[in-house]
């Protein structure tokens, strides 16, 4: 296969996933290692493949993923057929990569191809009539408030990275931000006569969100802290308005955030999974406890569907039981 014009269309992918689809940087490193997985694949693969591999329905074991293989492959990009596809599906199996991962690059594989169908690069999209691995998706735990209250109680706020640290929490816990938002957020986003965040969400698109008396308190102590009184002397170019700061002045990353929950979990001692995403969680399930509807809920959220969202409604047993109670005629 000639790997260039791949390569120069991936890239083209990638820019168009960065400056029109506002994809996070997180979300775009993972459509790049998906890529260039397939793209190795090809370059080292050339799978014997018979004519029922272009027909068969899934066929996970009817191709063999230990036959002959070519380091020469002359594939062009509208020769990768649905075969093709099946065998780095097997291939992907016989490597014993999970359900997950595999399911993750096929849909990376998916978005590609209809890009490149959009763009009249290819004729035809192998992805599709592609079945993908079931996963059985568990119900999220949430945490409860006892549990969250615990865990902020692990951080040391005498010290600056500390009132930075409980500063981030507060904004997790009032907001329901994701993780990439969070991290991109800039002081110009905050409104503190209102009590609001300008969040910039999946795809640019922005949302209004509330936050509490306390998220507003640790913020105002922080950016008053001596860690934002060196931001008018040392920052780093393109990073004046950046809201959470690292040690180095720049804006602070997932992975420093991650690390940071890391750090407060293993304190605590706490058997729970604990990260922004299950802070996430729990706060929606909080709100519809307290009654708040799911359109509500959605908007805060930042889901682009209302099926997104209902998810909580299978983990809220509370509520259930609630309007159960206020509907049924014999309910006590």
């Amino acid at each position: 296969m000639n790997i260039e014009p791949m390569y120069k269309s991936c890239l083209e992918f990638l820019s168009h996933l960065k400056n029109f689809r506002g994809v996070s940087p997180h979300t775009l490193r993972s459509y790049a290692q998906d890529l260039s997985y397939f793209k190795r694949y090809l370059e080292e693969h050339t799978l014997n493949l018979t004519p029922q591999h272009f027909s068969a329905p899934f066929p996970y074991k009817e191709i063999d993923p230990a036959s002959p293989l070519s380091k020469t492959c002359n594939l062009s990009l509208n020769s990768i057929d649905r075969g093709v596809i099946r065998a780095y599906i097997s291939y992907s199996h016989f490597q014993k990569f999970s359900k997950t991962t595999i399911r993750r690059r096929l849909s990376s594989l998916g978005s590609y191809y209809k890009f490149l169908l959009s763009k009249k690069i290819v004729t035809h999209n192998p992805m599709e009539l592609i079945d993908r691995p079931k996963i059985a998706k568990p119900l999220p735990r949430a945490l409860s408030l006892k549990t969250i209250e615990m865990f902020f109680s692990y951080v040391d706020t005498s010290t600056d990275s500390g009132v930075r640290d409980r500063a981030i929490l507060e904004l997790f816990f009032s907001s329901a931000i994701r993780l990439s938002e969070l991290v991109s957020m800039n002081v110009d986003r905050l409104d503190f006569e209102q009590g609001l965040i300008y969040v910039l969400g999946k795809g640019k698109k922005e949302r209004i969100v509330p936050i509490t008396k306390e998220a507003k308190t640790w913020l105002l102590s922080y950016l008053k802290g001596s860690s934002h009184t060196r931001v008018k002397t040392g920052l780093k170019p393109g990073e004046t308005s950046a809201l959470f700061l690292n040690k180095y002045l720049g804006r602070i990353s997932t992975r420093s955030v991650d690390r940071m929950f890391n750090k407060y979990l293993m304190k605590s001692g706490l058997y729970e999974s604990i990260t922004p995403h299950t802070f996430r969680h729990s706060i929606a399930t909080l709100w519809l406890e307290q009654g708040m509807d799911l359109k509500t809920i959605q908007k805060l959220l930042g889901h682009k569907s209302l099926s997104a969202t209902t998810i909580y409604t299978k983990v809220s047993r509370k509520v259930k039981e609630e309007v159960y109670d206020k509907v049924h005629p014999r309910a006590k």
